[in-house]
């Protein structure tokens, strides 16, 4: 069973690779906030809009000590031609554990 988190509640860190195969730490304790984003699939075209924006504006939130870490119920072969080059970590979730916990 999973407990339900509330706003500030820490949790356990989770040792993730984005899909250069990075370590990405959540949560990053050298930044200040980890936006973590649970998306969908690779070629989610509302998902790839929005996160248009966040590439769009990455300088600005990064000024802000923000880090974004992008999760997709996809697998990183998939999400390469997707998400490849966006400026920040992108994960790739196949079978939605990150969803689950």
């Amino acid at each position: 069973m999973t407990t339900k988190l509330t706003a500030g509640q820490r949790f356990q860190p989770i040792g993730l690779k984005n899909i250069h195969g990075s370590k990405v730490p959540v949560p990053d304790f050298g930044e200040k906030w980890v936006h973590l984003q649970l998306r969908r699939f690779a070629g989610c075209p509302v998902c790839n809009l929005h996160l248009q924006e966040f590439v769009r504006r990455h300088a600005e939130i990064a000024k802000a000590g923000i880090r974004e870490v992008v999760v997709f119920h996809s697998a990183p072969s998939e999400l390469i031609p997707y998400q490849g080059r966006f400026p920040f970590d992108v994960v790739g979730d196949p079978e939605k554990k990150l969803y689950r916990r």
